[in-house]
């Protein structure tokens, strides 16, 4: 019986040693993951999964295929993910929704032959693909990438406890509180960009076939397998980049590859990038990838393909119908925001946030004259001037308030306080939080209501007539929240 009792207790420890390892790697965990949108979604409302490296993160739009097909994707991507990474992607988006379709950037498969070498593939890789649950996938992923890629690691340079040890230094509430599963991205995984940097066309022609690297071709037959096993549409795709001439030949040994096991190939590098008519000059935002204007060249041809494929998808037979309309309105929010946050002139863009309801611009003008477009903007939207050489918070686009230092208002998407400090530090605070500063005795910070965050702080020079912005990035908001 003693002996029972001694082993009884030594399997309770080593499982009590188990789930306090496991709880601490869980509470050191990287706090940002590319797959949000995946883990967040309720299980059954993604039809459609998009998978790959950050080709896929700015070439595909996920919120036009819900507008144009009916169809609910998301991107599950990470940067510089090679074949073997998207194997566990997908048996990952497979674990945790039922999507009917998965669409595969092959960039991963150009792996030692692209204008990344190989071992920089595996250091980004290594930084930026572990941002998975920690669960079998995980482990898989890890002992995957241990052996297969050139720049070889051992198995405690993936395990979130060497990585994130020194963590703990920074521990609060809210990382006892993380939980990746509550982070909805209702951009689905894109990442907008209206950067645009001219570049050369590719000039590269080539009947050649180049095989892939070994592993690359093993984890494509392994995506295939794991594709018909689930009984899910696989469709192949390359996102228009800056390709090379092995990649030509890689490409076209890809095309016999998709021909023979029988699944589409949307490929838009090489000869088949003129369908897009992209424009090389307007459309990228550097060599590796697309701007918001590719993106939506891309997106919308295979939407188009989409439709002729699978005509029968309805919004309404989704359980999520409501809120992916809510998500489609904040992207075309966050296009219109975005253009706003580009215009140079004054009095423009106090126009147009002024006539929108929808924003919110808490302005001081500090102990300086008030500018001409600020009074006659104010003039059109039906605001006084009243006590405005020092202070004009705008609430909404039919009442104002003047002279004020503090008030409450909605802050993300909750009550929160905004407040403002003069004399030597003249401030704008969120939530106690100071705004991003710029210098200037003229400075503003614009919140949207519908996306329920603050966009950006401007200033503006009325000497040069020079309007600043500063954007806020996800880490300056997560202060206010």
């Amino acid at each position: 019986m003693e002996k029972y009792k001694k082993i009884i207790g030594s399997l309770l420890f080593a499982v009590i040693t188990l789930a306090m390892l496991y709880g601490t790697a869980n509470l050191l965990r990287d706090r940002e993951t590319t797959l949000a949108d995946l883990y967040s979604e309720e299980k059954g409302s993604i039809d459609m999964v998009i998978v790959g490296s950050s080709h896929v993160n700015n070439g595909i739009i996920p919120n036009i295929f819900w507008e144009e097909n009916g169809i609910s994707a998301t991107n599950a991507y990470s940067w510089a993910q090679p074949t073997w990474t998207a194997y566990y992607y997908i048996r990952e988006a497979l674990r945790v929704q039922d999507p009917d379709i998965v669409i595969l950037d092959l960039y991963g498969m150009t792996y030692g032959n692209s204008y990344i070498m190989p071992e920089e593939i595996d250091r980004i890789n290594y930084e930026n693909s572990f941002n998975i649950d920690m669960n079998l996938n995980f482990l898989g992923l890890i002992h995957t990438s241990e052996k297969v890629g050139l720049d070889l690691r051992s198995y405690e340079d993936f395990l979130n406890l060497p990585r994130y040890h020194t963590r703990w230094k920074d521990l609060d509430l809210k990382m006892l509180t993380y939980d990746p599963h509550n982070d909805r991205d209702f951009l689905k995984g894109y990442g907008l960009s209206y950067q645009a940097a001219a570049q050369q066309q590719p000039d590269y022609q080539s009947d050649e076939r180049m095989v892939p690297y070994e592993f690359c071709v093993e984890y494509l037959d392994k995506i295939v397998a794991l594709c018909e096993k689930k009984d899910v549409d696989l469709i192949f795709t390359m996102i228009p980049y800056l390709y090379n001439e092995a990649e030509v030949k890689i490409d076209n040994w890809l095309e016999d590859y998709a021909r023979q096991h029988e699944i589409p190939y949307l490929s838009y590098i090489g000869e088949e990038a003129q369908e897009l008519d992209l424009d090389y000059q307007t459309d990228f935002r550097d060599n590796g990838h697309l701007n918001l204007y590719g993106a939506q060249k891309v997106t919308m041809n295979l939407s188009a393909f989409l439709k002729e494929r699978y005509p029968d998808y309805r919004k309404e037979d989704n359980p999520c119908a409501a809120l992916l309309d809510e998500d489609y309105l904040k992207y075309q929010r966050v296009l219109q925001a975005n253009k706003i946050m580009a215009e140079s002139d004054l009095g423009q863009y106090l126009d147009q946030v002024l006539a929108d309801s929808g924003y919110t611009l808490y302005l001081i003008n500090d102990g300086s004259a008030l500018t001409d477009q600020l009074a006659q903007a104010l003039e059109r939207a039906g605001i006084g001037q009243e006590d405005c050489t020092r202070l004009c918070a705008r609430l909404n686009a039919s009442s104002s308030t003047f002279g004020q230092t503090s008030m409450e208002a909605e802050l993300f998407d909750r009550a929160g306080s905004v407040q403002f400090t003069f004399g030597d530090n003249v401030q704008i605070l969120l939530n106690d939080y100071p705004a991003i500063s710029i210098d200037s005795n003229f400075k503003a910070v614009l919140y949207d209501a519908i996306l329920g965050r603050p966009l950006e702080t401007i200033a503006y020079d009325e000497s040069s007539g020079t309007l600043s912005h500063k954007e806020f990035s996800t880490d300056i908001i997560g202060l206010f929240q």
